[in-house]
């Protein structure tokens, strides 16, 4: 068997050597780095390092295509909420007739029944129209919100199924928080912006071009008022604010992710932290990436943090909004003195007067939609980025196809000259010329110091990675050349490391479920020294508590 205790590389503890002497005197609270070293984590747009992307350009069509089996309900939404603002938009026209009648009757007593009978009819009509368009609305909404969870329910399982794809080398490459808030928070948004967002927007522009096209039948003079000033928003101001949102997201994303593994690392090795007493450590790498708002500081400081980035992220959308409701309402005030100006001439009945102001009102509430939902849009591209980068992604390794031979594996394992890096340092290699031979039906030890490749050595069989130069076949079969399930089908790995929140037996018996029972512990002679190795191991020989500690040599 070849020694596998070679020294690894000097340069590499060298570097090592260097990063603890570091990390030991730093200060308390300055700019820490990972408690411990890990690979650089790629960027997001250079994490196919370990792997190839496709990235193509990202598209409104292509993030809305997320909601195309949703479409038919999504298009039944939009009628019934159409309906529900058309009961809207039909009020005050109605109500036009009850205020004009009773101006007209003022000073006249005689006509006083026929007054009452219009207003009695006028507020039936109104408030059957009200009743029905909130019902109307209701439906509405309720699909809409039945499609988003669909939506984000494919769109999860789609994202989670391509990430379990990826060769080894992408994760070594990425941070599971990452991944996690990509699964999370970033779906999310597309959730909102695919189905509920999209909906809104469309019934705030019904709501702005209803409302101009009705307040130009009542009187032109005034929407041309309102019109201009709505259109130099729309050009000079939501436009730019959308595509500010959209870029502030994604740095508020970015930020909100590294501090979401900053996290996820610390916690998932409580051990060492707290071993080496270096609470105080992770907590401020935390607070690099979340930033510190004190109370003397409202505005925030420099640097990449999700405070600074939500802060910017708040002013832009708040502008986006306040700036909408500034240009309507002062629209608003001017059209008003122009329509008592025309009552004077005649030109203008008071009913029609307060007609217009309703639908001025509505179109205020539809800016309100279209700034809302425009702002979330925004938020969506920017988070549906990182998501398609994902998604996008092809894997370095083929995840099916490769011989699947009828006979069951015997186990005559050859490694011939393995030359292999991890993708993640390609300039370091973990095995130099390695070669290794192991018979059918025998026991092997692999031992070595801590580093020098016997864990990756039973990763490269099981083809988690590829070798650069060599080959490892077994039963004469290239690696390489097998179905990669059917290949670890055929296998049993024993983890050291087990799950103390878990009850002991999914550890104990991880292929029991497998179809037919096809190497299920118990079902095969051979089988019988696995458990006994996963007992053994676990540190439950005779006994099965529901939970253990840890597991021994841990």
């Amino acid at each position: 068997m070849s020694d596998l205790s070679a020294p690894i590389n000097s340069e590499r503890q060298q570097d090592t050597s260097r990063s603890r002497s570091r990390w030991w005197s730093r200060p308390a609270r300055a700019t820490v780095e990972p408690l411990v070293a890990s690979p650089d984590a790629a960027s997001d747009d250079g994490s196919a390092a370990a792997g190839k992307a496709v990235r193509p350009g990202l598209t409104v069509g292509k993030v809305f295509a997320l909601s195309s089996q949703e479409r038919p309900v999504l298009l039944l939404a939009v009628l019934l909420r159409l309906g529900s603002e058309g009961c809207s938009f039909a009020s005050p026209l109605i109500l036009a007739t009850a205020y004009d009648a009773v101006v007209e009757s003022y000073g006249h007593e005689e006509r006083g029944d026929a007054t009452r009978e219009v207003i009695l009819r006028t507020f039936t009509w109104v408030l059957a129209l009200h009743v029905a368009g909130q019902a109307l609305g209701f439906l509405s909404g309720f699909a809409t919100g039945l499609s988003g969870e669909r939506v984000v329910s494919r769109l999860r399982r789609r994202l989670y199924e391509h990430l379990l794809r990826q060769e080894m080398g992408f994760f070594d490459a990425q941070k599971s928080g990452d991944l996690v808030s990509r699964l999370g928070s970033d779906t999310l948004l597309l959730q909102q912006a695919t189905t509920s967002s999209l909906n809104d927007f469309f019934i705030g522009l019904v709501k702005v071009v209803g409302g101009v096209t009705l307040m130009f039948i009542v009187s032109w003079q005034m929407t041309l008022i309102a019109f201009l000033s709505l259109l130099g928003w729309l050009v000079l101001v939501c436009l730019p604010g959308m595509r500010l949102v959209s870029r502030l997201t994604k740095q508020y994303q970015a930020a909100l992710a590294r501090a979401s593994v900053a996290s996820t690392e610390s916690l998932g090795m409580m051990r060492t932290v707290r071993c080496f007493a270096a609470e105080t450590l992770e907590v401020g790498r935390y607070q690099d990436c979340i930033g510190a708002p004190t109370g003397r500081e409202w505005w925030p400081s420099a640097g990449d943090t999700t405070y600074r980035h939500g802060a910017f992220k708040s002013a832009a959308g708040t502008a986006l909004t306040s700036s909408g409701f500034a240009v309507i309402f002062g629209a608003l005030q001017v059209s008003v003195g122009v329509g008592f100006w025309l009552i004077t001439y005649g030109q203008l009945q008071f009913g029609k007067l307060t007609a217009f102001q309703s639908y001025q009102m509505q179109i205020v509430m539809g800016i309100g939609q279209l700034a809302s939902s425009a702002m979330s849009l925004g938020q969506a591209i920017g988070g549906a980025t990182k998501i398609f980068q994902l998604l996008d992604r092809e894997p370095r390794l083929p995840t099916g196809g490769g011989q699947s031979p009828a006979e069951p594996m015997r186990g005559e394992i050859a490694f011939e000259g393995v030359v292999f890096a991890f993708p993640t340092a390609e300039d370091v290699p973990v095995l130099r010329g390695f070669t290794l031979s192991v018979k059918a039906e025998s026991t092997v030890a692999l031992v070595g110091s801590s580093g020098c490749g016997k864990s990756t050595t039973l990763s490269l069989l099981l083809r988690f990675y590829d070798p650069q130069r060599g080959a490892i076949t077994i039963d004469g079969h290239g690696v390489g050349d097998l179905d990669q399930v059917w290949l670890r089908s055929q296998m049993a790995l024993v983890q050291q490391a087990i799950s103390p929140s878990l009850p002991i037996s999914p550890h104990l018996s991880p292929v029991a479920a497998a179809p037919d029972g096809a190497g299920a512990v118990g079902s095969a002679p051979s089988w019988r020294g696995v458990n006994h190795a996963r007992v053994v191991l676990a540190g439950a020989r005779g006994a099965a508590p529901r939970h253990t500690p840890s597991a021994a040599g841990e």
